[in-house]
């Protein structure tokens, strides 16, 4: 393959690698901020308006059973 292809795509690859890897420790965080908001009283329809999660999910985070 040649440089004007093979560049590229090694680039994206590996930003996307990266970009994931930050992904998934930003919803490690959102969940234990949402873990730790009900455990202190907030409301469960207030963190699903800011967070833009179901109600149900709130409760799936909070329960673990995600």
């Amino acid at each position: 393959m040649n440089e004007e292809h093979s560049l590229p795509l090694a680039r994206i690859t590996a930003e996307l690698g990266e970009l994931t890897a930050k992904a998934d420790l930003l919803k490690v965080e959102l969940d234990d901020t949402i873990r730790a908001a009900v455990a202190d009283g907030e409301s469960v329809i207030e963190i699903a308006k800011i967070t833009g999660l179901s109600r149900p999910r709130i409760y799936q985070i909070r329960d673990n059973t995600r």
